[in-house]
């Protein structure tokens, strides 16, 4: 790239007048001291004062920062007037990072960087020509036009410089882009509820502190207002989660960490006072905490502990029992909050038996609804839904032919249950033709031609198999059903945009995603293709069934209902980080199906409960790319795939095949939505282009195309991901076709690898916890053979072993040629960590460039600690950097040579 670093200029943001004579050893000790200003620009510093009267005698110590942009990887020195090098009195901090030896050359990585200044002055009466002691009012060191020359009046007589001379100076490098290192300024909305009434919100969000290596969760409480969220309580407790309003509205209760660390305890919020009151303690697991309507009542389900968690020897059985999470059976508790016991105890009853998985607690008169999920010797999941009455303890059971429920919902009479669930066509097993496939040649070369015709013939023997049969075929093409309670009835509904109800599996945390509106109307979240909105069914009560439909412009997530049907939400447009967010009670109208947008809500508090950060980047949008159907997706109707790209700033100047693009992919089958991704915003900084693709067979697009998803396993993927490459390369020839990466996680890794082995359009790749061999996937993962009830429906490697083979990347890696960086969580229950470690043996023993980095204790997503997920998104954007803006300079520094990292 051509553009030039630039900077800010230097700005005096603080000064303390010395108040005595300081030997060196005490100088020493008070720079020491006051290094801690060194938090981000815009914090009060208290302690550093102009104190005139004082400063002529004995000094001052001034704080000065400047903010640099670097478009690519530099070195910059500081220099003074006449070339001199900084005072040893100086101190130099980068990003608050304390350098030594700071005459050496400072390597800048792309992004915005602060520098920081500490300088301690010992004659100011006789600096007082060069420099303006004014603190506070942000003065720069030199202006505009004297940007190559002299500093001038007023400022700090250092410049900074690179191989070509003296930075230009540019007020604008002021405004943050977002970099590496500024992973640990942002925070996360966890949860997200609101009161029935709709006057309070509550909210947790996960900050990272990288010091101790660990996560904070505070509990924001908002008073909701015409202007917005109006802060009116924070509170700090351990790992919370389950916020959860009465039903009056006048409490909130949660669950939280117990300070030592070793259970659960449930708290209650008194919201008119303040008060708070742990309700429970010595539970584990505890969660599902749901309300009673009417009486203060609250239940919970937590685990039956009967002894240690260790173990010496693990006798399994059955599948199931392979989940560590499924082992500890669990129990339903009651607790009475209106019969204290002596001493102010709660009085707690258990009402339910040992019972491995219970979901969904709701609560209805003298009736309490619940689902417990069995497997026992079946390797399909078995739902029941119990209604256990809370007077006689008669417990009604019907079998839901459901794989998995994630939202349920009780209409205002309690004669009906709306629950969003994965779609079915009957109680017993589901029976489907194998989707019908057009398999072409997408070969990039004739190697690629070859690998590219064996699968073909896979292909062909698969379609021409008997009739697959599977349960709930594709559990993540979900519906929403309504449950005749009288006569145990189920209507699946069908709203007429290709969507499915909710928000995609693996994305919801908590939502409520469903409400009634009356006994005559549902509102539920929908998610069609990248997009999120809501659905309203009309007529329920009478059979006429109508609806309407109102997608929103982004995306959003956390979703929460207040009883009249208002909804509460965190909403990222088009890639901005997520802010709350509300849509108006107004029912959409039968028939309308229209974009909307989301009413942003202001948070009137500190600014430190923002969830993007306390610091206001330049953040980058996502521009959707409109396309022509492809002959592919004309078969059957099938909604066009979607895609949208992130540009970096100089893409609108720059030259033709200069840019490099990072194309991401989805996991699993969950699409993937318009919404904030910290990397990307990383990688734009970096100077690269990012592309992200929904190809059909992920959920959101209807029932049709996540069919396709079924025993394919990338042969439309390939060939549909290539086409819409292709299509964007063509589209933008500002892009560089021999600077193309690739990145995905768990199935997006799986992808990665076979687009890898299968085009020649790749020049790097990067997986997260990537799959390399479906057989190993299949029978060690401890979800596999739960995934493969619906990606391979009724195919098992002894009935099915040219699928496991054809498909998978590892019997492919010859045909490998891009460098391929593995990243994966050694602790990885989902996707073990063979299947990195097969695949680097393969493309190692065949000489190919591959490297692999194994997270101690880490899990799926790399994600327990901000340690190791900081870190695993550094190593990603050093990968690319190196292979793809040619520039190895800050992956070597990442890594090093030793095998061993230690994380700081």
């Amino acid at each position: 790239m051509d553009a030039r670093a630039c900077w800010s200029g230097w700005i005096l943001e603080a000064e303390m007048a010395l108040p005595f004579h300081y030997d060196e050893e005490q100088l020493e000790e008070m720079m020491d001291r006051y290094a801690v200003m060194l938090s981000p620009t815009g914090t009060s510093h208290s302690s550093l004062e102009s104190r005139q009267g004082r400063q002529a005698q004995y000094g001052t110590i001034c704080l000065w920062r400047t903010r640099v942009f670097v478009p690519a990887a530099i070195h910059i020195q500081i220099i003074g007037p006449d070339d001199n090098e900084l005072p040893e009195t100086a101190r130099l901090y980068w990003n608050s990072q304390y350098m030594e030896g700071s005459t050496q050359p400072l390597t800048l990585c792309p992004g915005s960087h602060e520098l920081s200044l500490l300088l301690y002055s010992p004659k100011p009466e006789e600096e007082q020509e060069s420099i303006d002691h004014n603190p506070g009012e942000g003065k720069l060191s030199f202006q505009l036009e004297d940007a190559d020359h002299d500093p001038g009046e007023g400022g700090l007589p250092f410049l900074l410089q690179d191989e070509e001379g003296p930075l230009p100076l540019d007020p604008d490098a002021a405004n943050l882009r977002f970099s590496l290192h500024d992973m640990d300024t942002l925070s996360e909305y966890i949860e997200a509820t609101v009161s029935p009434d709709g006057k309070w919100a509550a909210s947790i969000t996960r900050h990272t502190d990288l010091e101790q290596d660990q996560y904070n969760y505070p509990i924001g409480i908002y008073r909701v207002t015409s202007a917005g969220l109006k802060l009116d309580r924070s509170l700090s407790v351990r790992e919370p989660h389950t916020l959860r309003f009465s039903a009056d509205s006048r409490r909130l209760a949660f669950v939280a960490v117990a300070s030592e660390g070793y259970w659960d305890m449930i708290i209650c919020l008194e919201l008119a006072n303040g008060r708070e009151r742990i309700l429970l303690s010595g539970l584990h697991h505890a969660g599902q905490l749901a309300w009673h309507p009417q009486r203060d009542e609250l239940f919970f389900v937590c685990d039956d502990y009967d002894g240690p968690e260790e173990y010496r020897v693990l006798h399994i059985r059955e599948l199931p029992q392979r989940l560590s999470w499924w082992r500890p059976q669990k129990v339903i508790g009651r607790l009475l909050l209106n019969q204290p016991m002596p001493g102010g105890e709660v009085l707690l009853q258990r009402i339910s038996p040992k019972m491995y998985d219970i979901q969904h607690l709701h609560v209805h008169g003298e009736y309490l609804y619940y689902v417990e999920e069995q497997r026992g010797s079946s390797i399909h999941p078995a739902l029941l839904l119990h209604r256990l009455n809370l007077l006689s303890g008669t417990d009604k059971v019907q079998r839901l032919p459901n794989a998995i429920i994630t939202g349920m919902q009780l209409s205002p009479s309690g004669q009906m249950l709306a629950y969003i669930g994965s779609r079915w066509q009957g109680e017993e097993k589901e029976k489907l033709e194998q989707p019908k496939r057009t398999d072409r040649n997408y070969a990039a070369s004739p190697a690629d031609a070859a690998v590219q015709a064996a699968a073909s013939t896979a292909a062909s023997a698969a379609a021409s198999s008997e009739t697959a049969y599977g349960y709930g075929i594709n559990i993540y093409d979900l519906r929403t059903h309504i449950l005749q309670l009288t006569d145990g009835s189920i209507q699946q509904l069908d709203h007429p945009s290709p969507a499915q109800s909710g928000t995609p599996v693996g994305i919801a945390r908590l939502n409520q995603e469903l409400v009634w509106v009356g006994e005559d109307h549902l509102r539920y979240v929908i998610t069609a293709g990248s997009l999120t909105g809501i659905a309203d069914c009309h007529g329920i009560a009478e059979g006429q069934l109508q609806y309407g439909i109102r997608l929103d412009t982004g995306s959003s997530r956390l979703h929460s209902f207040t009883a009249a049907g208002e909804v509460l939400a965190v909403q990222s447009e088009y890639g901005h980080p997520y802010r709350p967010a509300w849509y108006a009670q107004n029912p959409i109208q039968p028939g309308a199906d229209t974009e909307g947008k989301w009413n942003t809500l202001a948070l009137q508090a500190d600014s430190s409960l923002l969830a993007e950060g306390s610091l206001a980047y330049r953040w980058v949008g996502y521009q959707p790319i409109a396309r022509q159907s492809s002959e592919r997706e004309n078969e059957g109707g099938i909604e066009k795939a979607r895609m949208w790209i992130a540009w970096p700033e100089q893409s609108a100047a720059a030259e033709q095949s200069s840019i490099p693009l990072v194309v991401y992919l989805y996991g699993g089958a969950s699409p993937l939505l318009q919404g904030f991704d910290p990397l990307h915003q990383c990688l734009v900084t970096h100077g690269m282009a990012v592309l992200v693709l929904n190809p059909l067979g992920a959920a959101g697009y209807g029932a049709s195309s996540a069919d396709r998803h079924v025993n394919d396993w990338g042969r439309e993927a390939v060939g549909e991901i290539s086409e819409m490459l292709e299509e964007v390369l063509e589209r933008y020839p500002v892009l560089n076709r021999r600077a193309v990466g690739i990145y995905g996680g768990s199935y997006g890794g799986f992808l990665s690898y076979l687009l890898a082995a299968r085009t020649s359009s790749f020049s790097a790749v990067c997986t997260i916890g990537g799959i390399s061999n479906i057989t190993s996937y299949w029978g060690s993962s401890q979800v596999g053979y739960l995934y493969g009830l619906s990606a391979l429906s009724g195919s098992y490697p002894w009935s099915h072993p040219e699928l496991y083979v054809q498909q998978s990347p590892l019997f492919y890696s010859q045909h490998i040629q891009a460098p391929v960086l593995m990243l994966h969580g050694e602790q990885d229950r989902n996707v073990p960590v063979g299947e990195s470690e097969q695949l680097f043996t393969a493309l190692r023993m065949q000489d190919k460039t591959a490297e692999m980095m194994i997270f101690a204790n880490e899990q799926h997503a790399i994600r327990s600690k901000p340690r190791a997920y900081v870190a695993s998104q550094k190593y990603m954007v050093a990968w690319f950097e190196k292979y793809l803006n040619r520039n190895p300079q800050l992956w070597e520094e990442l890594t090093g040579s030793e095998i061993e990292i230690i994380l700081d």
